[in-house]
């Protein structure tokens, strides 16, 4: 099968003009994939849920629900760490909250240890 694509004949234009025509292509292509890919799954049932980014909240989580750590002994190992922000239980506990809802986990009840 022959090339069909876009090539660039330097004889008809610069490289900067096909460069750009290129991106634009290649904008247009990353566009339609994502159209089809979105109707692909929302045809077969595929439901959106929240997102998250923050992956020290599953550290959290996981000291807390798991290692039965409490919002202070969390702070206290996160702040001591050489993180530039200081960490507060009030933050710390809606991201365990948040994350904890994320994955439909129930968060324990009272303090462990």
């Amino acid at each position: 099968m022959p090339f069909s694509g876009a090539g660039w004949d330097p004889r008809r234009e610069t490289w900067r003009d096909f460069e750009e025509k290129m991106d634009q292509y290649y904008k247009m292509y990353k566009e339609a994939y994502r159209a089809r890919s979105e109707r692909f799954l929302r045809e077969r049932g595929y439901v959106k849920e929240k997102e998250k980014r923050n992956y020290e909240h599953f550290k959290w989580l996981v000291h807390y629900q798991v290692q039965g750590w409490n919002l202070r002994e969390i702070a206290d190992h996160y702040n001591t760490s050489k993180s530039e922000v200081i960490l507060q239980e009030d933050a710390i506990f809606r991201g365990i909250k948040s994350t904890a809802e994320l994955v439909r986990l129930p968060l324990r009840i009272g303090k462990q240890k």
